[in-house]
């Protein structure tokens, strides 16, 4: 219980524990009006998010994204400063991460014109991207296979199965879920595709699993936690799971998890040989949208931090640790008391009213004494809430009495109960009536404000308000600025409601650094020269020229049979060097005669940061074993 203090003590200040934004060097501001904003952002120095990523390999030798050396991004701050709802606003930065919906996400994945093919490749790129998932089924979501007794609909798997969350809001995985991931996407774009485990068919399905896509007529088989794909004996066609069956050897060639993976080869080659056919996992078409409405008063806050606050529902495996990339946002509401806009905002108004201009306090008062006076809230998001806070100012001028209850299910619980006379701040944390760790993901849950009197029922009231929700999101899907000019996109579904038009301020929040600059992109192919035709027999490596070879000390190369790189010739033709030296040793076997292929690359600095990939290649493999046959 709490009492004292004076009845004009002005706006509430609270304090709050993980309310606030990180602190940031620069900070730039617009004010939006329109549905549709543009503007540009400079981030000088030399080092970003991009440039400055860190590729690990985990314990189980899986490639995994680490945080980058530096990271310039400190804070990302929408906020409704207008009088009516801003719906579902969004801020994309250099075309990147446009992953709302999933027809966002397709848009930004796929092509027009691309062949069934090329939608599958593109898609199976996505899905295995280290900037998407990292396996670890230790920090994975709620099961680790779905219940095969349960309809499709009831599976707990679902809540990380669903691509748009999984981009969005996690970030490890496991082999099932993001063969999920890429198999709902895949149907979403008109491609048959089914989830397969590599397991008896009388279970346990928890051994391995992957994806198969069909197209030109068959299915083909992608493994997008292992980042690897098995072509067939001709060195062209993506095999199925039913090839791999019959053909292990094609696992025990081919590179598994990731470029920055050391040798890895023969991956769950043992489950493909034992199991056939393998169980079919069902699926169906889980996906979220990260639709919002700000209210007045309320705004989204993306921080490339995090408070340690997330969830892991009912995965048995998972040992103690913070999941990769985890940023914790922050949705917070402080709705107008002293404007009747605050009425658009409530779920419940009881025995309520505005206090009159000329009151002692400016806020919400009760109507009738004797009664109790309650405002209730909905606090809703897109992502899963994790933690949270109650902040508030009660005013009682006369004896009387003030609580606040929390419910996130089915009841109301009681957080803070204050009485007698004066000014009492509420100051609660909600995180355990929300127990957020190992329930199921939570998108909303209800605040109610209660306060009452016997006497002057107009002497007691509501003078402020501040709703805190912490949510879990991947720093990996965070619209991040890059070294030099940003083209930012402010998109809104409009307002809603009829109180004029639309304010939306969006405030950025960054740091810039010159600790090193990246090295310069290679230069010149050395072997083959670019153009050449060249007997197979001679492709022992590739090598090239670097501007300045002192500066660098690792290469990525890429080798594709298409310009546009959508998927390497294999995964061993997509790898890091993990050396100074610029060549790079061909695995020949994969090479056909009379075909063109394409490479670049990239090198990285004894820093950590990365130059800009160089200039595409091309040589030929003569059609002949001699150079120039073809």
């Amino acid at each position: 219980m709490t009492s004292g203090g004076k009845l004009d003590a002005g706006p509430v200040v609270a304090p709050s524990q993980h309310g606030g934004e990180p602190a940031a060097d620069q900070v730039a501001v617009r004010t939006v009006t329109t549905p549709v904003a543009e503007y540009e952002i400079t981030l000088g120095g030399t080092l970003d998010g991009f440039n400055s990523a860190a590729y690990v390999t985990t314990n189980n030798e899986k490639t995994m994204m680490e945080a980058p050396r530096f990271q310039p991004d400190r804070f990302l701050r929408l906020e409704n400063i207008g009088g009516t709802d801003v719906v579902n606003p969004r801020v994309v930065i250099n075309g990147r991460r446009q992953w709302h919906t999933a027809e966002d996400l397709l848009d930004s994945i796929l092509r027009p014109g691309m062949s069934d093919r090329e939608k599958a490749f593109a898609l199976f790129r996505f899905f295995s991207r280290i900037d998407v998932q990292a396996h670890n089924n230790d920090l994975r979501v709620d099961e680790v296979v779905p219940d095969p007794d349960a309809a499709p609909g009831s599976n707990t798997f679902r809540e990380r199965a669903d691509p748009i969350k999984a981009v969005n809001c996690y970030y490890p995985s496991g082999c099932i879920l993001s063969a999920a991931n890429l198999v709902i996407m895949a149907r979403r774009a008109g491609l048959p595709a089914r989830l397969l485990a590599a397991a008896p068919l009388e279970g346990p399905y928890d051994q391995h699993g992957g994806a198969e896509i069909e197209y030109d007529g068959s299915y083909h088989y992608f493994d997008p936690e292992a980042r690897t794909f098995f072509l067939r004996r001709d060195n062209e066609t993506v095999a199925s799971y039913e090839d791999i069956h019959r053909d292990p050897a094609l696992v025990l060639r081919t590179h598994a998890h990731g470029f920055a993976a050391r040798d890895c080869k023969g991956a769950f080659i043992l489950l493909y040989r034992e199991h056939f056919p393998p169980y079919q996992v069902p699926v169906e078409q889980w996906t979220h949208r990260m639709d919002l409405r700000l209210r007045p008063g309320e705004e989204l806050v993306y921080r490339w931090r995090h408070e340690g606050r997330y969830r892991y529902g009912r995965n048995p495996r998972r040992a103690p640790g913070v999941p990769y990339r985890l940023a914790n946002g922050l949705l917070r509401y402080s709705p107008p008391l002293r404007d009747r806009v605050y009425r658009d905002g409530i779920v419940q108004e009881v025995n309520t009213a505005m206090s009159s201009p000329g009151a002692r306090f400016q806020g919400l008062c009760a109507i009738l004494a004797g009664q109790p006076a309650s405002v209730t809230w909905k606090v809703e998001s897109p992502y899963p809430i994790v933690g949270g806070r109650v902040l508030g100012r009660f005013v009682l001028g006369t004896e009387g009495y003030c609580e606040v209850d929390v419910c996130v299910g089915a009841s109301w619980e009681r957080v803070w109960v204050g009485e007698g006379r004066g000014v009492l701040d509420v100051a609660a944390d909600v995180s355990p009536v929300l127990d957020p760790l190992t329930s199921p993901a939570i998108y909303s849950y209800y605040v109610r404000f209660t306060f009452g009197t016997l006497e002057r029922p107009d002497a007691v009231g509501l003078q402020s308000v501040r709703l805190e929700s912490d949510l879990q999101m991947s720093q990996t899907a965070l619209p991040a600025l890059s070294v030099g000019r940003n083209d930012v996109a402010v998109r809104t579904d409009g307002v809603g409601g009829q109180r004029g038009g639309m304010r939306l301020r969006v405030s950025h929040g960054w740091n810039e650094s010159t600790e090193s600059a990246p090295p310069a992109a290679p230069v010149e192919a050395s072997w083959p020269p670019d153009g050449a035709v060249v007997a197979l027999p001679e492709l022992t490596e590739l090598t090239w020229v670097n501007a300045v070879p002192d500066e660098v000390a690792d290469h990525h190369v890429v080798v594709s049979t298409r310009p546009d790189f959508l998927l390497p010739v294999s995964p061993n033709f997509d790898r890091l060097v993990f050396a100074a030296e610029s060549r790079w040793k061909v695995a020949r076997s994969f090479l056909r005669r009379g075909v063109t292929y394409y490479w670049r690359v990239r090198s990285r600095n004894h820093w950590g940061c990365w130059s800009d990939w160089g200039p595409t290649w091309r040589f030929t493999v003569a059609a002949s074993g001699r150079p120039g046959d073809g």
